[in-house]
């Protein structure tokens, strides 16, 4: 069976809501706090720009979508998206912070 043009950008679509939502609470939560610049964003890993000059960040990555065996609706498959969230940053506590903001 094709997919539909809708189906084809589902999983890209729920990452992007997702890391839009973070980005979202993250700069209300830190707008008035001394956390620093950072940035979100929705990259494999090993892909990721780390390094002094680099700000500090979210990392939201795809790394498994697995069927839902329980979930079938109208003949469509439904599946489960699992994702790696990871955090990253030059300062002390700096990644920890950011990340159990976005927990």
């Amino acid at each position: 069976m094709a997919m539909s043009s809708n189906s084809v950008l589902a999983m890209a679509s729920v990452t992007a809501v997702l890391k839009s939502l973070l980005d979202n609470e993250l700069v209300r939560r830190f707008a008035s706090t001394p956390i620093g610049d950072f940035t979100i964003s929705a990259l494999p890993p090993d892909r990721v720009k780390l390094g002094e000059e680099e700000r500090a960040g979210l990392n939201l990555y795809l790394y498994r979508v697995t069927p839902n065996s329980g979930r079938y609706h109208n003949g469509r498959l439904a599946v489960d998206l699992h994702y790696l969230l990871s955090a990253y940053g030059e300062r002390d506590l700096q990644a920890e912070v950011l990340l159990g903001s976005a927990m």
